[in-house]
């Protein structure tokens, strides 16, 4: 479980509804108020669909898992709705 209070070596890999995300980086920051948010700078994978890296960002590891389930049902409705290979063409860049 990824969590921000922790060292880990990146990238990390996850599973999120059988597709891989790639965790590539992870940057902290304080936003004006005081509080802490993140950037973390993910890639996701499945079979030979890869999207280019993209941020998102956090305040926290629930937030960036909802987040993260977000783009991939993006995915997963793109790849639906216009097919693997259009879905292909337009997360790759």
């Amino acid at each position: 479980m990824l969590t921000f209070d922790k060292v880990h070596a990146l990238p990390l890999t996850v599973k999120v509804d059988n597709f891989t995300v790639y965790i590539l980086e992870v940057m902290k920051y304080r936003l004006p108020n005081g509080k802490e948010s993140y950037v973390v700078t993910c890639k996701i994978k499945k079979d030979d669909f890869e999207t280019r890296s993209f941020p998102i960002f956090c305040r926290d590891t629930n937030e960036l898992r909802a987040k993260l389930l977000i783009e991939v049902t993006k995915i997963r409705y793109l790849m639906w709705l216009h097919g693997k290979d259009f879905a292909k063409r337009v997360a790759s860049g």
